[in-house]
């Protein structure tokens, strides 16, 4: 089902893939940030929103059943954000070695404005960023055992693309 949302906004994906500042501009402002899709170039990763006011969201491969959670929350020391990836935690409270056995990737997460400045991602009612970057994502999923298992090889997934808003 995943797959099919990605193919299904492929055209607009590659649009505004190849236009950013398109991303930024007029498409952007109608979608909130709680709601906005984001792919890598080559659309093998889809990052959702979840819609609510928590800014999770998941994180979907193109070709696999695989869905990772995501958690944001603000930095200790720059006013800015981190995030979190995880596959299958168990439920509850999950500590130490549980909770490093379930994360696939953990680090600062930003938004960049038209000009390529590093800026806030926006509150989740605000107006969409057009690009996120997910500093080490790509390294992670490098030498992530379950990408390995899963059969996936990781590409340049540090900088997502705005390409689609989830009414």
């Amino acid at each position: 089902m995943r797959c099919t949302l990605i193919r299904a906004v492929t055209v607009l994906a590659v649009f505004m893939i190849a236009h950013p500042v398109v991303a930024e501009g007029k498409g952007a402002r109608s979608c909130p940030q709680a709601l906005a899709a984001y792919g890598a170039p080559d659309m093998a990763l889809l990052l959702e929103f979840s819609g609510g006011a928590d800014q999770g969201f998941q994180m979907i491969f193109d070709n696999s059943d695989w869905v990772l959670t995501g958690h944001m929350f603000p930095a200790e020391n720059d006013g800015g954000y981190e995030a979190v990836l995880l596959d299958n935690c168990p439920d509850g409270d999950v500590i130490g070695a549980e909770l490093d056995a379930c994360t696939i990737w953990q680090g600062a997460i930003y938004a960049r404005d038209a000009g390529g400045a590093k800026i806030l991602i926006p509150e989740p009612s605000d107006a969409a960023a057009g690009i996120l970057v997910l500093e080490g994502l790509a390294d992670a999923l490098a030498k992530s055992k379950q990408v390995r298992q899963q059969g996936l090889s990781p590409g340049p997934f540090e900088q997502l693309t705005l390409f689609a808003c989830q009414e």
